[in-house]
């Protein structure tokens, strides 16, 4: 097997590499041991964009498959290194400050994605658009944040997908330009993180939806869950898991893992009884068409949705209020 450079002790190395490389666009995955996904999110990214930077962090995963397809990997805009501790802690530009200086200097825009969320460009019509264009002429108006906003999966499909919330934008990760300075920013995982700290509202753009697929399928996310529990010295070992469920989740602090704990047991559920009618999405609903290239709303409450995550979003500074 092939060593990929660990952050720990080849920062300056990894640093020279990351500034090294101009581009339009970088995406940032960090992953941990998730097999299932990575094949589909790398081809779907390196087609997103041409010349689209992807830089993978890995948090020491040992899965083999996963290994095995690092090794794969002949794309000269994808680069892969490893990295231990908390990752979440990559999403804190207060830790990983040079990280974020490098990506600024060497990239015109940049994300931070997991590995079951998919970004696509998105017109007011629903049509998938080209990304390229929607960036460069970003970068003509100056805009400094494309928040993207989550469509979540129906359990056990690719297809169907819900607006994760009627807030605006509040839930989804941003898409950030190089002159927006984070170095003094404690977190920016997602668009409500980033918001709570800048007043960067006049100087956004809607456009990006990101397809959430965390309850495809339903094993690979129990199984992600249960090992951020154990990254996270919440359990000891996957037994704890069963110990916990059989008992009353709404005591479980942080609620964090409480949430994590509540995802594992209606996944479990659906695992083993399949999906009942009452976790289908009836109303607002969208779907992907068979080509991938369009958005089907399947009412009038989705096609509004669309519209408003799409457009400019008027409403954006009632959503985000100034600090």
């Amino acid at each position: 097997m092939r060593r990929l450079l660990h952050w720990s002790n080849n920062q300056e190395r990894i640093l020279n590499i990351v500034s090294d490389y101009s581009c339009l666009f970088t995406i940032v995955l960090k992953i941990k041991d998730d097999a299932f996904f990575f094949p589909r999110w790398l081809v779907h990214h390196q087609n997103l964009l041409p010349g689209c930077r992807l830089i993978i962090f890995d948090n020491e995963s040992t899965d083999a498959t996963l290994i095995k397809a690092y090794e794969d990997i002949s794309s000269d805009n994808v680069f892969v290194f490893s990295f231990s501790g908390n990752p979440d802690h990559i999403h804190c530009p207060s830790n990983w400050g040079q990280l974020y200086e490098a990506l600024r200097r060497s990239s015109d825009y940049y994300a931070f994605f997991d590995v079951d969320e998919f970004l696509y460009c998105v017109s007011a019509e629903g049509n998938i658009i080209s990304l390229e264009q929607y960036l460069l002429d970003c970068k003509s108006q100056r805009i400094l944040c494309c928040p993207s906003h989550w469509a979540l999966s129906e359990p056990l499909s690719e297809k169907i997908y819900h607006f994760c919330s009627d807030e605006l934008l509040r839930g989804g990760k941003p898409v950030m330009s190089s002159e927006m300075c984070t170095s003094n920013l404690d977190i920016i995982n997602h668009n409500v993180q980033l918001f709570g700290q800048l007043d960067i509202i006049h100087r956004c753009r809607g456009g990006l939806v990101l397809f959430h697929q965390r309850d495809l399928n339903p094993t690979q996310r129990i199984k992600v869950n249960t090992l951020k529990c154990l990254t996270y010295n919440f359990i000891e070992s996957e037994a704890d898991i069963h110990s916990l469920l059989a008992g009353s989740l709404d005591d479980i602090d942080p609620a964090t893992f409480r949430n994590y704990l509540v995802e594992i047991s209606r996944l479990r559920d659906i695992a083993e009884h399949g999906l009942s009618d009452s976790l289908r999405f009836k109303h607002g609903a969208i779907t992907l068409n068979k080509e991938y290239n369009q958005i089907v709303p399947t009412d009038l409450k989705a096609a509004d949705r669309l519209g408003v995550f799409v457009n400019n979003f008027p409403d954006l500074k009632a959503a985000f209020p100034p600090r």
